[in-house]
């Protein structure tokens, strides 16, 4: 059994978005909510979960597009979650990076 935390990741674009429905139903130990634009790299909540981030947390994030907006940018935010030792699960896309693969 992980001994890491299960941390959840939201981004809504606007203050009037329901950030709540991304992770509906989904048990987290701590989540980091983002009020901004897709198109910005340097976001506060993310870079708050990069640095709390540890060896064998899960980080659960809606989809991908909730993360990132362009492929390098995802690819880039997946290879520093798994050096890290944590893990990454998308779940709309139902798929899961921890460096192994």
């Amino acid at each position: 059994m992980s001994k890491g935390k299960i941390l959840g990741y939201i981004r809504v674009s606007t203050d009037d978005q329901n950030p709540e429905r991304q992770l509906q139903d989904i048990t987290v130990d701590k989540t980091f909510i983002e009020y901004a634009s897709g198109s910005k790299t340097d976001r506060y909540q993310l870079n708050l979960l990069l640095d709390y981030l540890r060896d064998d947390d899960l980080v659960i994030v809606h989809s991908m597009d909730r993360l990132a907006r362009n492929v390098r940018h995802l690819l880039s935010l997946i290879d520093q979650i798994t050096k890290k030792g944590a893990r990454i699960r998308f779940v709309k896309e139902s798929l899961e990076f921890s460096g192994d693969d």
